[in-house]
């Protein structure tokens, strides 16, 4: 049944796909347990916003809740826009029978602009296949809030633990227990709502089904990625896995209460889900504001929340391999940066320089392990975080190096600019800047953003063109400028 929309917010839309969800009818053909799957679709038709929810099961024996929701119950209504929430991860065609459209085909084929996901699917052969497709063909992910999906998995008991019958969890924890650190495991646990006061049960079989754990030779083993994420030694899984800190700042820098020029060097190459407790011991010692150690906020220089993503991502999207290549995170006078090795076309650099750049997971089991500790967005890589930063920060790439600078102020910035843009002053900086952070501007707009006269904006932003920093498009009053 429709129901018009009043106040709902996406909170209540989960809970009610949720409410749906306990009422999935038990397939009469299905091997095993089916789960339990709830959706509720929200969308505009004739002037007014309506909502529908509906289960597995029902319309009939079988049929999955988008499947009733698209097609059962609304044949002739055009979804272009609506937004879904489902509880389960949509099925791929890989999880369907032969010649049986799957529910991430359907969604994608109704023009649904975005899907909030409950749980991800159990299944090792198909998990996160459903999310992967959705993003492919342009349509949003989002999960929903971590007390729900709890909720949905505890109903989904008896479905999830039928996903990985024939484990001998006795074995698999005498084989791969001794590699990883304990702290790493409860850490993890807890940020995804995993119940382990009765044993690491649930949680083995999180990580089986994200293939961070596999069995050979009558014998359990751990990827590298799973060595990676949570080793005692994460560099013992790979010799490149470690986070190198080196602080240098010059006895005159404001930062530097020594009196003298201060250098320092630290290595961190234990569990890297552990990585941002790490951070913020060395942001702490040798990176704060606020000098009173008593005081309940420390008040960075730099967003935490910016530094942060940026150091995860550097985690989950470097390439790993034998050479010993490693991740840095380097303090100096006039900025903080974050390295990472990695190979990139130039036409992506592009993008990433522009803040454009949709995240392509090169270690997917160490992505969907921060995906799910809530310090990584599922399908960003921090663009919007970076983008909110004041100053800009600023994307360099050299000898196979990807490199993510934070100035520490515009002045800061507009050193390190200056050093490949000598003929632009900080005035003019400030305008690119500007332009940068919003996107097409006109003449007017920086007019009224830096109080200046129409001459002189003018002069400002053909001094950019001029340098071949920014490019003016159109005439007349529909002239505007844009980043080359």
């Amino acid at each position: 049944m429709k129901n018009i929309v009043t106040s709902e917010t996406p909170l209540d839309f989960m809970r009610i796909a949720y409410e749906e969800m306990l009422k999935s009818v038990q397939d009469n053909d299905y091997k095993k347990e089916s789960p339990k799957v709830g959706a509720v679709i929200v969308f505009d038709h004739n002037g007014k916003t309506y909502y529908e929810a509906a289960h597995r099961g029902h319309t009939r024996d079988g049929h999955h809740a988008e499947e009733s929701l698209l097609d059962d119950l609304n044949q002739n209504v055009d979804f272009t826009n609506a937004e879904m929430y489902v509880t389960l991860e949509p099925c791929v065609p890989e999880g369907r029978s032969i010649g049986t459209v799957s529910c991430a085909e359907r969604i994608v084929d109704a023009r649904v602009s975005k899907v909030y996901i409950g749980m991800i699917d159990p299944n090792p052969n198909i998990r996160n296949k459903g999310v992967q497709f959705l993003l492919n063909n342009n349509v949003a992910v989002q999960m929903f809030e971590p007390d729900i999906k709890k909720k949905i998995e505890i109903a989904n008991t008896s479905f999830i633990t039928s996903s990985f019958s024939g484990i001998d969890y006795e074995k698999l924890e005498e084989d791969i227990l001794p590699q990883l650190s304990e702290d790493a495991l409860k850490f993890y646990s807890e940020n995804v709502n995993i119940d382990i006061s009765d044993g690491y049960g649930n949680l083995w079989n999180n990580l089986l089904s994200i293939k961070l754990i596999y069995k050979e030779n009558k014998k359990y083993n751990v990827t590298e990625e799973c060595g990676i994420a949570f080793g005692k030694s994460a560099k013992s899984f790979c010799i490149g896995a470690q986070v190198q800190l080196f602080v240098n700042f010059s006895k005159g820098n404001i930062l530097n209460k020594t009196g003298k020029d201060l250098e320092f060097r630290d290595v961190y190459d234990g569990p890297m889900i552990l990585i941002t407790k790490q951070l913020r011991k060395w942001l702490e010692s040798h990176f704060f504001i606020n000098q009173d150690r008593s005081a309940e906020k420390t008040d960075y220089i730099i967003p935490y929340e910016a530094i942060k993503e940026a150091v995860v991502n550097s985690i989950a999207h470097r390439q790993y391999g034998s050479n010993g290549s490693y991740s840095y995170i380097r303090i100096k006078d006039y900025s903080l940066e974050i390295e990472n090795p990695c190979k990139i076309s130039s036409g992506r650099l592009d993008k990433i320089r522009k803040f454009k750049a949709k995240s392509i997971p090169i270690n997917a089991g160490l992505t969907e392990l921060f995906i799910g500790t809530q310090m990584m967005n599922r399908s960003g890589s921090g663009m919007d975080t970076f983008k909110k930063t004041s100053p800009l920060p600023v994307y360099e790439y050299d000898d196979d190096y990807l490199s993510l600078i934070f100035p520490y102020s515009n002045r800061n910035a507009f050193i390190l600019f200056s050093n490949e843009n000598p003929n632009v002053t900080y005035d003019e900086y400030l305008v690119y800047e500007f332009i940068n952070l919003v996107g097409d501007i006109t003449r007017s707009k920086v007019q009224s953003e830096f109080n200046l006269t129409e001459k002189t904006a003018n002069n400002r932003l053909n001094k950019l063109v001029k340098e071949g920093l920014v490019i003016q498009t159109g005439k007349g009053r529909s002239t505007k400028y844009k980043i080359s």
